[in-house]
């Protein structure tokens, strides 16, 4: 018996389960992620730009027919709430809600391709400069306050 309980039996072999809810398996001298040693099995290496996708969602149904090789920006857009739409992404916005077209009209996007932030265009820019207010408004008050003493 491990620390969280038995060790899961699958059919990949006995291992652990991570904090995130991945299966784990000892082959070779070391732990291996299930998902990704069974897919390796049966199509080779996984190419470093994408990830293993598990379609149902469950990080324990390790099924080939559950898994899915996306590279990983597409991984990361599925895992963040983003919807494709006719052939687009489409992702909500952390501050108004809104989905919005992934996209530089609408997002920051980094070099990878992801939207950064985690809010859309205006939103970002409606907080910054709310912030860029504070801080000058802090700074005024400072003066004063140094000034009355």
């Amino acid at each position: 018996m491990g620390k969280r309980g038995p060790k899961p039996k699958h059919h990949l072999g006995e291992g652990t389960i991570n904090r995130a809810g991945y299966h784990r398996i000892w082959r070779d001298g070391r732990y291996v992620m299930a998902h990704r040693w069974a897919w390796e099995q049966a199509h080779g290496p996984i190419p470093d730009d994408h990830d293993i996708h598990h379609i149902d969602g469950d990080p324990l149904n390790n099924d080939l027919a559950n898994l899915q090789l996306v590279d990983k920006v597409t991984h990361k857009r599925i895992h963040s709430g983003c919807e494709l739409r006719d052939g687009e992404w489409w992702k909500p916005c952390g501050q108004c809600g809104e989905f919005k077209r992934v996209g530089p009209d609408d997002w920051y996007i980094s070099k990878e391709g992801w939207p950064l932030y985690g809010r859309c265009r205006p939103c970002h820019i409606r907080v910054v400069v709310e912030s860029k207010r504070a801080r000058r408004l802090r700074k005024l008050r400072a003066v004063d306050d140094a000034a009355e003493r």
